[in-house]
Parts: C-alpha cells; sequence; structure tokens
C-alpha cells in the first residue's frame, strides 16, 4: 500500500550537495511550492499530494528504486506533508535526537536525486 507519493518538480541549487552550512550531510529536506525563499536552496521541491494511509515506523520511504526502512516518524511528519509537502529526512542507522517534523531511515543519502524522481511511503 502506498501511503504517500510525490515527485520533485524542481530543485535548489544545494540540494545535493552533501556538504553544506545549513544541513547534516546525511539529511534531505523536501517541501512543496511555499517553500520559505531561505530555505529554498537547500530543498527538493515536491507537488502536494495526499497522504492515503498513516506513516509509521517499519514502513519505507522510496526514492525511486531504493528503498529505505523508516525507524521512526516524528509528530508532526503528516500534517507537515499534508499542508506543506514538507518533511526533513534524516538518513542513519540509529535513532539519536530527532525533530518533530523528521522521518529517520536505515542508510546512507542518495548521492543525487533529480527532477522528476518520485519519493514515496510504503508499506
Amino acid at each position: 500500500m502506498v501511503a504517500y507519493e510525490s515527485k520533485i518538480t524542481e530543485l535548489g541549487e544545494k540540494a545535493n550537495h552533501v556538504e553544506s552550512d545549513f544541513f547534516e550531510p546525511n539529511m534531505m529536506i523536501f517541501f512543496g511550492d511555499s517553500v520559505p525563499e531561505t530555505l529554498k536552496q537547500y530543498c527538493y521541491i515536491l507537488n502536494t499530494s495526499e497522504i492515503n494511509s498513516p506513516i509509521k515506523k517499519g514502513m519505507h520511504l522510496n526514492i525511486n528504486d531504493d528503498a529505505f526502512e523508516i525507524l521512526y516518524v516524528g509528530r508532526l511528519v503528516e500534517s507537515n506533508l499534508r499542508d506543506l509537502a514538507h518533511v526533513t529526512v534524516v538518513f542513519t542507522d540509529y535513532i539519536g535526537h530527532v525533530l518533530p517534523g523528521q522521518i529517520v531511515v536505515k542508510g546512507k543519502r542518495p548521492s543525487e536525486v533529480k527532477i522528476g524522481d518520485t519519493i514515496s511511503i510504503t508499506e
């Protein structure tokens, strides 16, 4: 079952840069069209999509054909995705300090994501 699915429509100029002065190298920031200008350069811009079912630990975040097991879902993830198409994904093998709008997934951050790539969350 697909809980959420969207496509990347735009890339911030620093979105694929693993080294950043704004975010950790293991993070990806997704946002809809309403992304604040101060964040846009770091973000993968998504089209707005519906959430079809609750997002839970144990599901998978998929970037095209790469699947990452979800280890933790922050309490604001669903409302942020629904209202803003916004979520921050943290790629790691452990759960440390987590913010309410973050999803923590197991694995390493993909090196490059492109316009047209699909982001989904599945059982």
